[in-house]
């Protein structure tokens, strides 16, 4: 679950069948990207408009393969 400063629930994300194994924040702090372990995906879901979208088969299921560019507009995941 995701909360705002306030403690008000802003996203209840469950993905109970493939096992998230990391996570982390888009530089816009509107997008939260959950890696997966059995299906070798990335969920990026936007908080704002509860958009999910998904990148299949990242070469590494893990957030050490994911990279922000400085001024974060785009990334890179192997």
């Amino acid at each position: 679950m995701v909360y705002n400063a306030k403690g008000g629930l802003v996203a209840k994300i469950e993905d109970q069948q493939n096992g998230i194994i990391g996570m982390i924040w888009a530089p816009d702090s509107v997008q939260l990207l959950l890696f997966s372990e059995l299906l070798f995906r990335v969920s990026i879901y936007n908080l704002a408009n509860k958009a999910i979208s998904y990148i299949r088969n990242p070469k590494l299921p893990s957030t050490r393969g994911c990279v922000f560019s400085s001024g974060g507009a785009l990334m890179a995941l192997l």
